[in-house]
């Protein structure tokens, strides 16, 4: 059967194949780049789930002047309380990634901070930027006319171009009419431009970082580039905030293998494929132990960085990457390529790539936040 007679997220098996094959075959080639081993996000899905009531849809601030990540949503910059319930199960949930996170780095598939490969490509479009429709595979499906919908008229800024891997995501903002695309699957052909997934919504700066219905006319919590629904944008790295090592917003986490056929909110859906009892699910939130001294860690100023917004904000699960545990970073300006490799150089152990960084983090000082499960 071919890609474009499937509906949303039914081709999530082969490309995870795929990329499993991939990495194998990549993995030697790519030690030592700052970019580290290539992983391919999650197949957005459709997920087994009931349409929401509209008295369901989620309650909106009034919207405020853009300022500082609140592109990012509410989900990702709000602090977490210093007495937030934890999850019965925290200790055995931690242990299990950190049991993952060293069988990882022992096999040659150490943690890392993807800043090249599948590193989204965000653009911020001003108010005059021309409009190009993007046409949605199989668009004209009931499932997807909706999406189709908010793509035919994206401000899509000449040159655009997705991540480097095999999702090839892009962002889209603007600030002036206050909305966002993503797109996945996103390319330029001799038609025009073209995607297999995405999503849009029009509350950029009004938002909790979580597509639902909403978001748009039409709109479903199926929608978004992510498996999770999660936001692309929301719990991105930035070269600024590394460089400045001020990081006001939880992080977006990506594990080997999210757990099948259950999620947490705010996830509003998975394509998680492991079955193992502790393996972390989309939506997840876990937190650094506030007991943890920071300043007294023996590791590079960067990692401390990391450290503090996982004390204050948290981790949020949102991808699966079938190759290992890792941050996500937007991708290099297209003026400054390198940018990330300097930020990660510097006195030993530090060696102009991500691996340093991530392995000085507390892994097994983290916590899980109280979960709220939903199942398909």
């Amino acid at each position: 059967m071919s890609f474009s007679s499937l509906v949303p997220g039914g081709r999530s098996r082969v490309v995870a194949r795929l990329c499993a094959v991939r990495r194998a075959t990549t993995a030697i080639a790519l030690v030592g780049l700052v970019a580290g081993p290539a992983a391919c996000a999650s197949t957005p899905r459709q997920p087994h789930r009931a349409k929401p009531s509209p008295t369901q849809a989620r309650t909106r601030p009034a919207p405020k002047p853009p300022t500082a990540n609140r592109d990012r949503g509410t989900l990702w910059t709000s602090p977490l309380a210093g007495d937030v319930t934890l999850d019965p199960r925290s200790s055995q949930l931690v242990s299990a990634l950190a049991g993952t996170v060293a069988a990882g780095d022992a096999a040659h598939r150490a943690t890392w901070i993807d800043t090249k490969n599948c590193a989204p490509r965000v653009y911020t479009a001003p108010a005059d930027q021309p409009k190009v429709r993007v046409a949605l595979l199989n668009g004209d499906r009931p499932a997807r006319r909706s999406l189709q919908a908010a793509l035919d008229a994206v401000p899509l800024p000449a040159g655009a171009v997705g991540s480097a891997c095999h999702d090839q995501s892009l962002v889209v903002e603007q600030p002036s009419t206050n909305r966002m695309w993503e797109l996945w699957h996103a390319r330029k052909t001799a038609d025009g431009w073209q995607a297999d997934w995405g999503g849009a919504t029009r509350h950029l700066y009004d938002d909790d970082g979580v597509f639902g219905p909403d978001d748009w006319p039409g709109a479903m919590s199926y929608w978004g580039a992510s498996a999770s629904s999660l936001r692309l944008v929301g719990g991105l790295l930035t070269s600024q905030e590394l460089q400045s090592g001020n990081i006001e917003h939880a992080l977006a986490l990506s594990v080997p293998q999210a757990a099948a056929g259950v999620w947490s909110s705010p996830a509003q859906r998975t394509d998680g494929v492991s079955r193992d009892p502790n393996a972390l699910m989309y939506g997840a939130r876990l937190r650094l132990d506030p007991a943890v001294d920071v300043d007294k860690l023996r590791v590079p100023a960067v990692t401390k960085a990391l450290a503090r917004a996982a004390q204050r904000y948290g981790l949020v699960v949102r991808e699966q990457t079938h190759y290992n545990v890792q941050f996500s970073a937007e991708a290099p300006p297209a003026d400054d390529p390198g940018v990330y490799r300097r930020i990660f150089s510097g006195p030993a152990p530090l060696n102009g790539s991500a691996g340093p960084v991530m392995r000085g983090f507390p892994w097994s000082a983290l916590q899980v936040v109280k979960l709220h499960l939903r199942r398909r």
